[in-house]
């Protein structure tokens, strides 16, 4: 399967929204400043996307930044640095 560049955030979206709705709402609330996702999360959601982000990290992993970043502005959550850290 191709993942067009469009494609890449909504499939964030869907996925911040339906796999780790828990940690993106402690943001939302204050208690963290920060999510950590697991390969094997994106991997169970949605293999396609995950082999994606396999060849094309670079191009996946901003629309993974720009997603939640759109998340927090639309609840009023001020813009901060963000980076990315990947985890086992």
């Amino acid at each position: 399967m191709t993942l067009l560049a469009p494609d890449a955030k909504p499939r964030w979206r869907s996925f911040l929204e339906d796999v780790v709705s828990d940690e993106v709402q402690r943001i939302v609330s204050g208690q963290t400043n920060h999510l950590e996702l697991k390969f094997h999360q994106i991997q169970a959601f949605d293999p396609d996307f995950a082999d994606i982000l396999l060849l094309q990290p670079d191009h996946i992993l901003r629309g993974g930044i720009e997603c939640p970043e759109n998340l927090l502005h639309g609840n009023g959550l001020p813009a901060t640095k963000r980076s990315i850290h990947p985890s086992q």
